[in-house]
């Protein structure tokens, strides 16, 4: 089962893809044919992958996959106070983001920024003392930021995008035709995990 909610705002589409319901089993960190859809479909030669370094595999990924153009450290709340770093790779292939069945766990990429963006992506713009969450929430959708952002949160089996509202109309017909499930337009979409918040008692039914 799959679900797709969406909001919109003067600036950016926000849509989630869900890969399960609530009590269903784990993808085991797989990637769907939607998400590679979607990276293909929007994104452009000009990427950026980051890396959050959170656990010894993700770590050992690191060594042998990502050049690591920019590296930062970023301390993280919470009762511990994790130290975690995150590093950046600029331009790799579009083809080598969806590589892998598990190529991109706990990562979030962008495409299609121009060069003043790609200048100033450094630790001075994160947000909470973290990059990523610059990515997630700042208003970068515009002038010379990405038009798209896609993070693959595993954990929770669930896509999310930050796109400009011209892609989202360029391929919405095409995305929900493709994979035959329908779009829910909610009030907002975060990049919360919430697969078990929404009720498996929706019918997703083809259309």
């Amino acid at each position: 089962m799959i679900r797709g909610i969406y909001s919109m705002s003067a600036d950016e589409v926000r849509l989630k893809l869900f890969y399960r319901r609530h009590g269903d089993g784990l993808l085991l960190g797989e990637w769907a044919a939607a998400d590679r859809w979607i990276v293909e479909s929007t994104f452009t030669p000009r990427t950026l992958l980051l890396g959050v370094d959170s656990e010894y595999q993700t770590r050992q990924r690191f060594k042998s996959d990502m050049r690591g153009d920019l590296r930062f450290v970023s301390i993280k709340g919470g009762l511990f106070r994790d130290e975690v770093a995150e590093q950046v790779d600029f331009d790799l292939p579009i083809s080598r983001l969806a590589e892998g069945y598990d190529f991109g766990v706990f990562w979030t990429m962008a495409a299609g920024f121009g060069e003043s963006f790609k200048s100033r992506f450094t630790p001075d713009v994160a947000i909470d003392r973290s990059l990523e969450r610059f990515l997630h929430e700042a208003p970068i959708l515009q002038d010379d930021g990405p038009d798209v952002v896609f993070y693959r949160n595993f954990l929770d089996d669930e896509s999310c995008v930050r796109m400009r509202p011209e892609i989202w109309h360029r391929i919405a017909d095409n995305l929900s035709s493709e994979f035959s499930f329908p779009f829910v337009k909610v009030n907002a979409v975060t990049f919360d995990g919430e697969t078990s918040d929404l009720s498996s008692t929706l019918r997703l039914d083809k259309r």
